[in-house]
């Protein structure tokens, strides 16, 4: 015997018994234990019939699979759907119904106060992020204003004089 043969196989079959019922068995155990279900498939009958009747129970059970195929992607889509709803996107959100909704005071905002100096940004961090955000963020308004002082000054100066 050859080596590919001797060898214990661990791929899996579903066979159909008597009366519709399904087992889970090795292939080698199919083969070495293999009877002809004659009350299934009678042996009076011609290889066509058998052949035909075969190929039937094939279709029908490729029907089934590519049918809960389909049910699984449907129900897979919803899924996704549904969390894509329930997560916040605040790249997609408008900030300001997030305000609404959350009832933020308004004193928290500087423009509330008619402040023509300063005026209020609101900034989303991902959870994730807040720590690193708040380690960075004074850095960042420093930059800015570097890079802008001269603009800064100008401004500055025409409501000071």
């Amino acid at each position: 015997m050859c080596k590919e043969l001797t060898q214990k196989s661990e791929l899996m079959m579903e066979v159909v018994a008597q009366r519709g019922r399904a087992d889970q068995v090795t292939v080698e155990n199919f083969i070495q234990n293999f009877k002809w279900d004659d009350t299934m498939y009678k042996q009076h009958k011609s290889l066509a019939v058998l052949g035909s009747q075969i190929m039937n129970q094939l279709k029908n059970a490729d029907d089934r699979l590519k049918k809960s195929n389909d049910e699984l992607a449907q129900i897979t889509t919803k899924v996704a759907n549904l969390t894509k709803k329930v997560s916040t996107n605040f790249m997609m959100t408008d900030l300001g119904d997030l305000v609404y909704r959350e009832n933020i005071p308004k004193t928290l905002f500087v423009n509330t106060y008619g402040s023509e100096i300063m005026t209020s940004v609101l900034v989303v961090v991902p959870g994730k992020k807040v720590e690193q955000f708040k380690q960075t963020y004074s850095s960042f308004l420093t930059k800015f204003n570097e890079a802008d002082f001269e603009n800064w000054q100008k401004r500055t100066r025409g409501m000071i004089l």
